[in-house]
């Protein structure tokens, strides 16, 4: 899976409010297309969207083995921390 900048505008940008699988699959599609830092930023786009409530856990799940592979443990941690905060407000 590769993902393009149009292809995102297709399938993302388009959406006025997209919902965590929407954002979970960009997030991959940048992560297998060797680009971590791009799933770094829509990641971080994710956590600042409002209407969000909650997020799923294969968002987090692929962003931490993003971290593991690319040895960016801050972000790791930073995540981490996420996901339990996110634990804790269910």
């Amino acid at each position: 899976m590769s993902i393009r900048p149009f292809a995102r505008q297709l399938f993302f940008d388009t959406i006025p409010q997209p919902k965590t699988d929407r954002w979970s699959t960009i997030i991959v599609g940048y992560i297998c297309s060797n680009m971590p830092h791009e799933a770094f930023l829509f990641y971080s786009r994710m956590k600042s969207c409002s209407y969000l409530t909650k997020h799923d856990p294969y968002s987090y799940s692929s962003v931490l083995k993003t971290c593991a592979l690319s040895h960016n443990f801050h972000i790791g941690k930073v995540v981490h921390c996420h996901f339990i905060r996110g634990l804790i407000y269910l």
